[in-house]
């Protein structure tokens, strides 16, 4: 048995907490054992919880504030029950994203690869029980995979240097020292779902502005897609 959890238990632990931190509701979420996996090699989801990096790193045996008590409890009443709505985004039935000058709908029976170079779907979102999740790749120039998010699970080489600032209408995700990451918020005038970013993929340097996606030295420019499951492909597929 490998330490990451099987995909049907992370289903579960992300239904159960309402898709965030059962702790304080961001929506990029790692996957705690609260019987440590060191103890006892389980996967087993009524001993685990969904929790941020931030809380995940002070969650653990010798945690003085995030106990195994205070876990469980949460996992029975999560951070997003307490909440009307949900806060990450919005809830169109045919909700609109933009990248650059480019427009892609997104049906909430479907997902879609928003940005895929050289066949490696490098932004893609979808809806997992009626919730808008997003996944992405991002590298540095060296070309080394530096973070990623798999439906709004979280991955880093190191958590400590990347600023992940969350609001009910805004990500940002951030590494100040190489200068990548994405900046997703919602514009409630134009109901639509912004992404902004600067990060590597394939060896390609991938910008996103408000009117803007340049890839390499290539700018694409706008157009509105819907109804398919590749927005834009750029490059040739390896396989």
């Amino acid at each position: 048995m490998g330490r990451s959890p099987p995909a049907a238990v992370k289903r579960q632990l992300r239904r159960e907490a309402n898709y965030g931190c059962v702790i304080c509701g961001k929506p990029l979420i790692q996957y705690h054992h609260i019987v440590p996996y060191s103890e006892e090699e389980h996967h087993d989801p009524d001993r685990m919880v969904a929790l941020c990096y931030e809380h995940h790193a002070h969650a653990g045996p010798d945690a003085e504030a995030l106990t195994p008590d205070v876990l469980y409890d949460a996992k029975e009443d999560p951070h997003n029950s307490k909440r009307v709505d949900y806060p990450f985004y919005f809830d169109p039935s045919r909700p609109e994203i933009g990248v650059g000058s480019n427009r892609f709908i997104l049906d909430q029976r479907d997902h879609m690869d928003i940005l895929s170079i050289a066949g490696d779907p490098v932004i893609q979102m979808g809806y997992d029980d009626g919730f808008l999740t997003f996944s992405t790749k991002m590298g540095r120039k060296s070309g080394r995979t530096c973070a990623r998010v798999n439906e709004n699970e979280w991955w880093a080489l190191t958590n400590r240097v990347w600023d992940l600032t969350y609001k009910p209408d805004e990500l940002k995700i951030w590494h100040e020292q190489y200068d990548i990451g994405l900046h997703i918020t919602y514009d409630s005038d134009e109901d639509l779902v912004r992404i902004r970013g600067s990060f590597y993929n394939n060896g390609l340097h991938v910008e996103a502005t408000e009117n803007k996606l340049k890839l390499g030295s290539n700018i694409i420019k706008g157009s509105t897609i819907t109804d398919t499951q590749v927005g834009i492909a750029f490059g040739a597929s390896n396989s």
